[in-house]
């Protein structure tokens, strides 16, 4: 554990050291090419800072981005697994250095985590904890997953446009869905959530902030927890309807992948980051019916930008459907905190970009606006000032909502996020000014200048805590149950995607913050030993979903790994499973 630990400071301080060295060779290549642009051209330098930045209206300002044509079916964003690093035995590497561009040159690559050698461990010590492996097989960068019901679980596959369907440690033959999805970089099938609908007082109601959308079954791991969790305990059956929402980006011309078509083509721009409402039908194992309920934004002025997509889907305690969803690729308007909007965002104000939007099951807005505009997607705005998002949850305890947040290379956040809430992207991230380039500036002020209110209904707070060194933040979810524990019952665990960590954290009396001491009281990680002082689990390679399984236990998907995990008391024998048939396929690593 020690060596394991020892190995992921070192990987911190390589990330920054490659940072540094990044933006220094940034800064002389850019010189470097000005100075032939010149010469080329026959232009004096006097003349040159309009054509310098010509490619880009507003200066600079929306950054830097990897414009690379990847078909790396491995990816998820520009972090990409290559291996292990030469130093140390490390469980991460590096991918392409810096990327240059007129404006700005610097690191916005990070690594990827592969599995560790030894595979997922708990890295609590005394924590009688263990983890299993549910499913390792032909999964392709799994992004998201959700329970239909006991050992039955939904997983999306992020390139293939497939959602398949693992029952009993097994995946069946043909997925319940396939469709052709834009895959570039971020783009992709990205998020999941299942409601269950009683069949005896079916109805649409969708008018009401406060009224549920549809009667719902509530889900809990052991005995309900009357808020409208993602999944069931039982399975579906002729009295209930079931609906699955997914959210991905739908493909331009009909085919996967044809936003960067192999053999040098021209790409297809997709439809739209897109939200539907599917009903599975157990019989015929299929997702049927769909109903488009969002049409989102999945591209932006800089065509080769296909990041900040977001995806995550929870259905929250009132019953309604929230979706997180980034920047998408750099745009910039008053959901970015940019009060003049700049390139598709001109004059646009709210674009449905750039926050967590709230509908009903039925796609309708939530009444009344919490900013007071009633126009679309004005209206379904819940939060804004996002970055990018791939996890967000409901504690369960105050039904409050919560989410992380990716920082460029800095800055990563854990937010509360109460209605109307600003997370202050493009004007702050972390608890730093955000400068040209999306580099770190100083500390912000407790109310920072710039920022978009929408007339004080926008409340901008500083996270609840962040690392300062990026860890590539992921799931978010709140173990309601108290199968691992009593000590363990409500409590928050994050995971990451750069070095396949899950991290917990216990919040405070008021369940508005976290319980933080010692060097962590700032609510900082400032290094190395204080990214990893809420380590709870390791080895999993990039995670990109956590769930609570009907059994009560914490599910942990791997992308990397192409595998589902789910951490259990050691004292807890495989046999001991709900399934025989599953607890035949499971293995196990106690923690060390």
């Amino acid at each position: 554990m020690r060596e394991h630990f020892q190995d992921q400071k070192t990987l911190i301080m390589l990330l920054r050291s490659e940072t540094l060295l990044a933006r220094s060779i940034g800064i002389f290549a850019t010189l470097l090419f000005l100075f032939l642009f010149l010469i080329l051209n026959n232009l004096s330098p006097l003349s040159s800072s309009s054509l310098f930045f010509a490619q880009d209206n507003n200066n600079g300002e929306a950054g830097v981005r990897n414009s690379s044509n990847s078909n790396d079916s491995n990816t998820i964003g520009k972090k990409r697994e290559i291996g292990e690093a030469a130093k140390g035995g490390l469980e991460s590497s590096f991918h392409n250095l810096f990327a240059i561009s007129p404006q700005y040159a610097y690191a916005k690559e990070h690594a990827i985590a592969v599995q560790h050698g030894e595979g997922p461990k708990i890295m609590v010590n005394n924590s009688n904890l263990k983890v299993e492996t549910v499913f390792k097989g032909d999964l392709e960068s799994p992004t998201s997953m959700a329970f239909l019901g006991a050992n039955d679980i939904l997983v999306l596959e992020k390139n293939a446009g497939a959602v398949q369907r693992i029952v009993n440690g097994h995946m069946l033959p043909k997925p319940v869905l396939k469709v052709p999805i834009a895959s570039k970089i971020e783009r992709g099938m990205l998020g999941i959530a299942i409601a269950r609908h009683s069949a005896a007082n079916f109805t649409t109601n969708t008018s009401n902030a406060a009224a549920a959308a549809f009667p719902f079954i509530p889900f809990n791991a052991e005995e309900g927890n009357g808020m409208g969790g993602e999944e069931s305990k039982t399975a579906p059956n002729s009295t209930t309807t079931t609906y699955v929402f997914l959210y991905y980006t739908q493909s331009g011309g009909g085919k996967s992948g044809d936003d960067h078509p192999k053999g040098g083509g021209l790409p297809v721009q997709p439809l739209g980051n897109r939200l539907y409402r599917y009903e599975f039908d157990n019989h015929s194992n299929k997702l049927m019916n769909p109903k488009l309920l969002l049409d989102l934004p999945a591209t932006t002025y800089k065509v080769n930008e296909t990041d900040h997509n977001g995806g995550r889907i929870v259905i929250g305690p009132d019953n309604n459907v929230y979706v997180g969803i980034g920047d998408v690729g750099a745009h910039l308007g008053k959901a970015e905190n940019v009060q003049k909007g700049i390139g598709l965002n001109r004059g646009k104000g709210l674009d449905g970009t750039g926050g967590i939007l709230r509908v009903t099951q039925d796609g309708q807005p939530v009444e009344p606006p919490l900013f007071g505009n009633a126009t679309y997607p004005a209206n379904i705005y819940y939060a804004y000032g996002i970055r990018n998002v791939f996890g967000i949850d409901f504690d369960p305890i105050t039904k409050k909502l919560w989410n992380t947040e990716n920082g460029p290379d800095y800055g990563d956040e854990i937010n509360l996020v109460d209605p109307g809430f600003n997370s202050g992207w493009r004007q702050v991230q972390g608890i730093w000014l955000r400068q040209a380039g999306d580099t770190q500036g100083p500390v912000a002020p407790i109310h920072p200048n710039k920022l978009v209110d929408f007339g004080g209904r926008g409340l901008y707070h500083p996270p609840q805590f962040t690392w300062e060194h990026t860890i590539g933040p992921t799931a978010i979810k709140f173990l309601n149950s108290s199968k691992l524990g009593k000590q363990y019952e409500n409590d928050m665990f994050v995971a990451d995607i750069i070095f396949g960590n899950i991290y917990h954290f216990k919040l405070n009396k008021q369940r508005d913050g976290l319980l933080l001491s010692g060097p962590l009281a700032d609510k900082i990680a400032n290094n190395a030993d204080e990214t990893f002082t809420p380590w709870f689990a390791s080895g999993f390679g990039a995670i990109t979903d956590l769930q609570v399984g009907p059994d009560g236990y914490l599910y942990v998907l791997s992308h990397t790994g192409g595998a589902i995990y789910r951490i259990v008391p050691s004292a807890d024998s495989s046999s001991s499973s709900s399934s025989p048939s599953l607890s035949s396929s499971l293995t196990t690593n106690t923690s060390k």
